[in-house]
């Protein structure tokens, strides 16, 4: 996986134990929170990189300690060393496989669409990682990244239009407040 710091300048390429990951979503976090993920529990890093990898069958979730706070990269020969991966609803059809994932930091929800049109959300800060929910979204364009803003409590999906749909359609509020079992028992429209 290569990686570069916020500032620019030199990459860092670090190898991921097992499968190969197709996608991937991380955040800058506080150690603290990540303690139980960290394969390297030999560091003095107050900050770590969480990373969520989709391998085609799987979402292992991985911390590495940051060498020099938040805008900076691992140290070198760090290996992402995911320790479990999310329980994600058994695959039992291609509309089921990972399309685009987002990791909101300040919360640690993690959030994925999936090629079906559904949208799938966790928890994995703040406690045991769980489920958060599963909502079929009726957008009528397939979504093909996701992002919340915890601070406004708002969800915001990208989609492709239908047609020849090589262009990203204008970005559409989920909910605000957020969705299900994030805020409330309605799921999104």
């Amino acid at each position: 996986l290569s990686l570069w710091a916020p500032s620019g300048g030199a990459e860092r390429v670090l190898a991921i134990q097992g499968a190969a990951w197709r996608a991937v979503a991380g955040a800058a976090v506080a150690c603290q929170a990540v303690e139980g993920m960290l394969a390297d529990v030999a560091h003095n890093s107050t900050w770590c990189l969480l990373l969520v990898g989709w391998d085609g069958s799987q979402l292992p979730v991985a911390a590495v300690p940051l060498s020099a706070g938040p805008d900076s990269l691992p140290r070198d020969g760090a290996i992402i060393a995911p320790v479990f991966d999310v329980p994600l609803n058994a695959l039992r059809q291609p509309s089921d496989a990972v399309a685009a994932l987002h990791l909101e930091p300040s919360q640690g929800r993690l959030w994925a669409v999936l090629a079906g049109g559904d949208l799938q959300a966790w928890q994995l800060l703040s406690g045991r990682p769980r489920a958060l929910g599963r909502w079929a979204l009726e957008l009528g364009d397939r979504a093909v990244a996701v992002c919340e803003d915890a601070a406004r409590g708002e969800v915001v999906l990208a989609t492709r239009g239908g047609g020849s749909g090589a262009l990203l359609e204008a970005p559409r509020l989920l909910g605000s407040p957020l969705p299900g079992a994030l805020s409330g028992p309605a799921p999104p429209a």
